[in-house]
C-alpha cells in the first residue's frame, strides 16, 4: 500500500539559532529501506524511506524527515505552510 508523504530538510533558522525541519516536496512512500554510510570512525546504518516524488525521481530520506498524510485531498498539499511537526 502506497501512501502520500510530505519529505522534509533540516534548515537553519537564523532567528531561533537552531535547525529545524522545512517541508520541501511531497510524494508516495513505497517501503522502508536502510542507508549505510563510512566515515573515520566505521560504518552507521539508518532506517531511510524509500520515496517516488511527484516528478518521478526516487529519493531515500531518513525515516524522521518524512511525515505521512491523509490521501483525501492529496494533490493540493501546500508545503509552504507548516504543519505542526515537532522539529
Amino acid at each position: 500500500m502506497t501512501r502520500k508523504v510530505i519529505v522534509y530538510a533540516m534548515a537553519w533558522n537564523g532567528d531561533s539559532k537552531r535547525y529545524e525541519r522545512t517541508p520541501t516536496k511531497t510524494g508516495i512512500f513505497h517501503q522502508w529501506g536502510s542507508r549505510l554510510e563510512e566515515d573515520d570512525r566505521g560504518f552507521s546504518s539508518e532506517s531511510a524511506a524509500i520515496v517516488e516524488l511527484d516528478d518521478g525521481n526516487i529519493i531515500t530520506p531518513r525515516a524522521d524527515l518524512i511525515q505521512f498524510v491523509k490521501d483525501d485531498n492529496s494533490q493540493n498539499i501546500d508545503i509552504s505552510k507548516p504543519t505542526g511537526a515537532a522539529a
